[in-house]
């Protein structure tokens, strides 16, 4: 059987003759001059981000955009090593994060080193070293050197110092989270959220130019005509009651407290713009807001009397249900139904809580002996408008655009004519359409909460006559689709005491004389209002 080994041996010898390498070890002895000094010594690395363009050999050039040159430097903090790597464009930073490198004494200069009564270890010191090999094809040499720090491997972290992102600057840093998220997107972002980036930016409004830096929000409203002069004396008062304040605090004395007549006169000035016609000064409910003022006028307010006075006296069994039909059987009186009437409209029926309320007030003064028909009629006459007012907020309130009244036909959306034009003066505001130019009437939100107000102190004076009040808002707020929250803060608003029974849940409110208004109040900036 042939033997593998030696076939091998003979085909070598055949085509060429083996090289003898002769392998070099440093002597260990200090005095000799082949080996290099412990600071010369290899030192293995390794590259995670590439290799510089100085170490590969097809770029190996004698010139400085190739050159790449290390030094050796200690930290401070923590006293460790740091290699650090430099060339045209990159810095290579390397240390023992690992804790590896120690400074380590062999056994035998321990052993050495101890006392002559001590007992020496019998065992040879070995330990492993990594070596780096250097060959020299002339000589066929093949020198070993032992490697820095027992073969550590120091990992090189690449960096640009010289780079600098489109959204930096050079003398300050980011600090805000949306400064670094602008300046991300600037250097890695796509061209699209770039663009979106820049309009944010353009977008943005100067606080300072808004909120009146300067006093240029202020002299800019001054010097407008939509405010009310109240208005702008409360603003000038408060300006110049800011800079005594300002000048007394800098004097090291305390400002006098005063009480502001310009706000109280503003305040004033918008209840009497949002609120009925009211008395401060009258002594009984009942003649706080006046009724007659709230109808349209002593014109309307005689039309209705006398619809109210012809049903009680036609009817004096069922007072109630003859004054619910008093409009239809006027149109029948007058030989006509209500189609026949120019631009008249099919008549509209009564909301359930309005029925109830009307049969509610008869049967209380027929109960009573005797019977004050002047109370009761005025009692009706409310109870008639307010029928007339809920129905043309219910129609009205939810359009975008509310049509003005035709002199020609004789009722609007139902109700007569005269009342309608009082209705859309008092509680819409007139606009024109910018492409027609067609005049029409919008209600707001202000329009909305001052038409509700007249409608709620109606509902009192109907409901409790001269004690004005109302045991139970609900059922009307239901027909109204009006939260109690609203309405009650109305109310408030108005001087009345809104109360709610913790037995039944029941919502009531009461107006007392004299008239007494509450003070003013934000109220909470995260709750929404709702539409109504």
């Amino acid at each position: 059987m042939s033997q593998p080994s030696s076939r091998r041996k003979r085909r070598v010898s055949a085509h060429q003759e083996a090289e003898n390498i002769v392998v070099r070890l440093p002597k260990a002895t200090e005095d000799d001059r082949d080996r290099p000094a412990p600071s010369l010594l290899p030192v293995l690395c390794s590259f995670p981000g590439g290799v510089p363009t100085g170490v590969e050999h097809s770029y190996a050039q004698d010139s400085e955009a190739t050159k790449l040159s290390f030094q050796w430097k200690a930290s401070k903090q923590t006293k460790r090593k740091i290699l650090v790597g430099k060339d045209h464009a990159c810095v290579y930073t390397a240390t023992n994060h690992d804790q590896m490198i120690q400074d380590r004494t062999p056994v035998a200069a321990t052993t050495a080193r101890s006392t002559p009564g001590e007992a020496k270890s019998s065992l040879p010191y070995y330990s492993t070293r990594m070596c780096v090999g250097i060959y020299d094809k002339q000589e066929k040499n093949l020198t070993l050197f032992e490697v820095q720090d027992d073969g550590y491997v120091y990992p090189f972290v690449q960096s640009v110092p010289n780079y600098k992102g489109s959204g930096d600057d050079a003398n300050s840093s980011l600090t805000t989270a949306s400064q670094q998220y602008k300046a991300l997107y600037e250097d890695f972002g796509s061209a699209k959220k770039r663009r979106a980036i820049k309009s944010q930016e353009a977008n943005k409004v100067n606080v300072e130019s808004v909120v009146g830096a300067g006093h240029l929000m202020v002299d800019s409203v001054l010097k407008g005509e939509s405010m009310s002069e109240s208005n702008k004396r409360a603003i000038l008062e408060q300006r110049e009651n800011n800079a005594d304040a300002t000048a007394a605090a800098r004097a090291g004395s305390q400002p006098q407290q005063q009480q502001s007549v310009a706000v109280d006169a503003a305040t004033e000035a918008w209840r009497n713009e949002f609120l009925p016609p009211f008395d401060r000064n009258a002594n009984r409910p009942f003649e706080i807001y006046n009724a007659v003022e709230i109808a349209g006028g002593p014109g309307l307010w005689q039309d209705f009397a006398d619809i109210v006075e012809k049903s009680m006296n036609q009817q004096p069994d069922d007072i109630a249900q003859a004054v619910i039909e008093a409009e239809s059987n006027s149109n029948q009186r007058q030989g006509k139904t209500r189609i026949e009437i120019p631009g008249s409209r099919p008549n509209h029926k009564w909301r359930p809580s309005l029925v109830n309320l009307v049969k509610r007030v008869v049967q209380k003064h027929k109960n009573k002996s005797p019977m004050n028909k002047e109370i009761l009629k005025k009692q009706l006459v409310c109870a008639h408008v307010l029928h007339l007012m809920v129905h043309l907020y219910t129609i009205l309130s939810h359009k975008f655009r509310i049509s003005k009244v035709d002199n020609t036909k004789a009722r609007y959306f139902g109700v007569p004519n005269d009342f309608g034009r009082f209705w859309v003066q008092s509680f819409t505001t007139e606009s024109i359409h910018p492409k027609t130019g067609v005049a029409s009437h919008v209600m707001s939100k202000p329009n909305k909460d001052k038409s509700c107000v007249s409608m709620l102190i109606l509902l009192l004076m109907a409901e409790g006559g001269e004690s004005m009040t109302c045991h139970d808002l609900q059922p009307f707020l239901d027909d109204l689709k009006m939260e109690a929250r609203d309405a009650s803060s109305l109310l408030r608003m108005a001087g009345c005491t809104v109360t709610r029974n913790p037995r039944n849940g029941m919502t009531g409110a009461t107006l007392t004389a004299p008239l007494t208004f509450p003070a003013l109040k934000t109220g909470n900036k995260n709750r929404k209002a709702k539409p109504y």
